[in-house]
C-alpha cells in the first residue's frame, strides 16, 4: 500500500496581545496568523512568534504546536462558523490520513528502557521511582524539575 503522507498547509505565528479577560487585563499570544515564506525554527519559538507565558507555552521543550486542518474544519462546522488557519494558537497547521495497513517508521530509538507506561505509573502511583526519570537525556525541563523535587 503506498503511504499517504500528510502536508504543512499554513505556518503561523503571532506575538503578544492584551486583551479584556473577566473584567482585568491579561496576555496572551494564542492569536496566530498565516506568514508566507520559509521561518526560522530556533530556540524556544518560529521567528516571528511568541509565547506570553513560557512556564506552560513554548520554551524548548514546546517550542512548535501542530493542529490538524481536519479538526479545524470539524470545529468550524461544529460552531458553524469560519475559522482560519492558527485560530487555535498553532503554528503548523497540517493534512492527512491514516489507515489499517499504512506503513510506520521508527525514526528514532530513545536510549533508555522507560516507556510512557512507566512514566504514568510513576507519576501516578509510585512516586518513589521518580529518580529513574532522571536519567532520561530527552526528559523535558519540566518533567525534570517534576521528579527531582521527589527524588
Amino acid at each position: 500500500m503506498e503511504p499517504i503522507l500528510g502536508a504543512l498547509v499554513s505556518v503561523n505565528v503571532g506575538g503578544i496581545r492584551q486583551f479584556d479577560y473577566r473584567g482585568g487585563i491579561a496576555t496572551s499570544a494564542i492569536w496566530k496568523s498565516p506568514v508566507s515564506g520559509r521561518v526560522a525554527a530556533r530556540g524556544v519559538n518560529l521567528e516571528g512568534d511568541d509565547q506570553a507565558d513560557r512556564s506552560v507555552h513554548g520554551g524548548p521543550d514546546k517550542a512548535i504546536y501542530a493542529y490538524a486542518a481536519e479538526d479545524l474544519r470539524w470545529w468550524a462546522q461544529a460552531l458553524e462558523t469560519r475559522l482560519d488557519y492558527g485560530q487555535f494558537g498553532e503554528n503548523l497547521s497540517t493534512e492527512g490520513e491514516i489507515g489499517a495497513g499504512d506503513e510506520i517508521r521508527v525514526v528514532e530509538r530513545p536510549n533508555h528502557e522507560l516507556s510512557i507506561g512507566d512514566v504514568f505509573r510513576i507519576f501516578t502511583h509510585d512516586r518513589g521511582e521518580a529518580s529513574r526519570l532522571l536519567d532520561v537525556a530527552q526528559l523535558s525541563d519540566s518533567w525534570r524539575q517534576w521528579a527531582a523535587s521527589l527524588a
